[in-house]
């Protein structure tokens, strides 16, 4: 199945999950079933909630949930732009090491 929208609580499409789940609707998503041909609406919601006390000294600092990774991307660099070129084969440029160049 395949996720193509997350809406937060209050976006088009979830006002009736928003009226159900108050303050526990997280967020609702959209996913698409292409074999069934079939849409599914999803609701993620908080069921329990609790105190909780880390351990100190555990390494327990702020962290985001899903830490931000570097994104590669394709650029086009036009045959003619010769100096651009090198530079974007440069190892600390493309993020490749020297053993990635079998070097």
């Amino acid at each position: 199945m395949l996720v193509r929208t997350i809406r937060k609580p209050g976006e088009a499409g979830t006002h009736k999950l928003l009226a159900r789940y108050g303050d526990r609707l997280i967020c609702v998503r959209y996913r698409y079933d292409p074999i069934r041909r079939k849409r599914f609406k999803t609701a993620e919601i908080i069921v329990a909630e609790e105190d909780w006390l880390p351990e100190p000294g555990a390494g327990n600092e702020a962290q985001p949930v899903q830490p931000a990774q570097p994104q590669r991307v394709g650029v086009r660099i036009a045959y003619h732009e010769r100096e651009l070129r090198q530079k974007s084969a440069r190892p600390e440029v493309s993020g490749r090491s020297m053993n990635d160049y079998g070097v």
